[in-house]
């Protein structure tokens, strides 16, 4: 099976991310999903949409199914812009969690006005599928603060 992308949570169509407003916004988003058929190596789940202007300031996600599998979090400029090959370590019923690198945040958004969206995907990578297990559930977490001024970074 070849890798390929899937729109899950809140990177769907029909979600539109909070966009600037006059004073600014901290903006926290939860996508979660559950994966119960085979995966590729490579495949890229599009978990939570950020508008142009975002600016990323924390994130985590918590991995529950089987060890050894291999996750990155990024977006579409690079798969492993907050998080670098991790690997899930702990037993099903406890999860593994995961901390954006801090060494690459804040990270700013700029999209350029004549892209067709206004926004990108932060992104799962499974770069890793060890065994036979296809069973994982993740949860994302992602704090980005909107501001129509400019200046930030």
């Amino acid at each position: 099976m070849t890798a390929s992308t899937h729109a899950r949570g809140k990177a769907t169509t029909s979600f539109e991310p909070m966009g600037p407003t006059a004073g600014g916004n901290l903006v926290c988003v939860t996508a979660s999903h559950t994966v119960t058929a085979a995966l590729s190596a490579d495949d890229v789940f599009q978990m939570i949409k950020v508008p142009h202007g975002a600016i990323i300031v924390d994130g985590y996600m918590k991995v529950i199914g089987a060890a050894g599998f291999v996750y990155e979090i990024g977006d579409g400029g690079s798969t492993a812009r907050f998080l670098a090959a991790d690997t899930v370590s702990a037993s099903t019923a406890t999860g593994t969690v995961f901390a954006f690198l801090k060494n690459g945040l804040p990270y700013k958004y700029s999209i350029a006005a004549t892209t067709v969206n206004q926004w990108d995907t932060i992104d799962v990578k499974v770069t890793i599928i060890p065994g036979a297990s296809v069973v994982q559930s993740w949860a994302l977490t992602v704090f980005y603060m909107i501001d129509d001024q400019g200046g930030l970074l």
